[in-house]
């Protein structure tokens, strides 16, 4: 089993699948990896992530979730009622042997926050960003982009410095 597809089993069976749904699957999965990224250098999954409307989106996620099925890893209940959450549940253990201490812990705590303390709505929201504002829709969204994609320091002594190294640069 890849680590993609260990880390997605992971997550269903981390989260109570009536809070859990598609949106916040999604969600987990990219936050874990910027996280572990901005932490280690190293995204926990190894996947591309593309832009899609409600925010950026594992490349492999839909043909993900159906082998997982189809290996009956879990089960998939469909919305009933058009605000209903797809609910995934867990039907066996997840491969955890792939994931070091940090990669758990990153993975745990952004799902029990998302899950706890975000609709889908609002985290969907804080997903979009300057980096994913910036790509097109079904664009591939580089995760060294998500390095730039909070503000910085910008005290004059910051600015004056970079203005300094470009005017350098460019014999001002």
């Amino acid at each position: 089993m890849d680590k993609f597809k260990a880390l997605v089993h992971f997550v269903i069976e981390e989260c109570d699948p009536k809070q859990l749904g598609a949106v916040r699957l999604n969600k987990i999965l990219w936050f874990s990896d910027v996280m572990a990224y901005r932490t280690t250098g190293e995204t926990i999954s190894g996947t591309k992530y593309v832009k899609r409307p409600r925010g950026p989106v594992p490349a492999a996620v839909v043909k993900t979730l159906e082998e997982l099925k189809t290996e009956g890893r879990i089960s998939v209940r469909e919305p009933v009622e058009r605000y209903d959450v797809r609910e995934f549940s867990s039907l066996s253990n997840a491969d955890t042997n792939l994931f070091s201490n940090v990669e758990m812990t990153i993975v745990k705590n952004i799902a029990k926050d998302i899950c706890n303390n975000y609709t889908a709505g609002e985290i969907s929201d804080l997903s979009h960003d300057v980096v994913w504002e910036a790509a097109a829709e079904g664009e591939e969204i580089p995760m060294c982009a998500t390095l730039v994609s909070f503000t910085g320091d910008y005290r004059s002594d910051v600015t004056a410095w970079a203005d300094k190294v470009v005017c350098n640069r460019m014999v001002c």
